[in-house]
């Protein structure tokens, strides 16, 4: 639909409008061939449930991709991720650069599943406009905030974005496919806990 309405490629639609205005220089759909020595390994379970790094250097990053899809596929640094989640957490402003206003945010971290409908499992969520979305702590049955919300990738990738506290939770696993128990929930707890007033 952007494509359709902005004459534009996604990729150019969101380098413009997005990725140039928060200077995430190192995000795109592809990683440009000086930047592939900076690509990070992705790891895999064993059999026996170890971390091992996984062998294959073919990554699909580094080819111009058919499909650009509005709701995966992108790859960039945790730099230029934590930009983007600061300007949410922020309203839709970084930096003096206003991407989305303040209402549009609101209206994105909150929950559209219809009433009654039972939370998202396995991590017990609502669901926002692009984002996940805390909806009840005895739902949630974890450490966070009625509000908070985020977003997961594809290898262990996550972060939270939680106003009442004022804080951003991230972590970047690089581990594809995960065997074993949520790594990054534990994690998330563990930085919930360190919260002194």
């Amino acid at each position: 639909m952007i494509e359709k309405v902005t004459g534009q490629r996604l990729d150019q639609v969101m380098a413009e409008r997005v990725f140039r205005p928060l200077g995430m220089d190192d995000t795109g759909f592809t990683v440009p061939e000086k930047k592939r020595v900076r690509f990070s390994a992705l790891y895999k379970h064993d059999d026996q449930i170890r971390i091992v790094r996984r062998e294959n250097d073919d990554h699909p990053y580094f080819e111009q991709p058919i499909f650009l899809s509005g709701g995966s596929g992108l790859t960039g640094t945790t730099a230029d991720y934590l930009r983007f989640c600061l300007m949410l957490l922020r309203g839709g402003e970084w930096n003096g650069i206003r991407l989305l206003s303040r209402k549009t945010v609101e209206l994105m971290r909150q929950d559209h599943l219809p009433p009654g409908h039972p939370p998202i499992v396995p991590f017990n969520f609502g669901y926002g406009y692009g984002v996940s979305v805390i909806r009840s702590l005895a739902e949630k049955k974890d450490l966070c905030s009625v509000g908070e919300f985020g977003w997961g990738g594809a290898a262990g990738t996550n972060a939270w974005i939680d106003p009442a506290e004022d804080m951003i939770s991230m972590i970047m696993l690089q581990l594809y496919p995960s065997k074993g128990p949520f790594i990054d929930h534990r994690v998330k707890t563990l930085f919930t806990q360190a919260i002194v007033d």
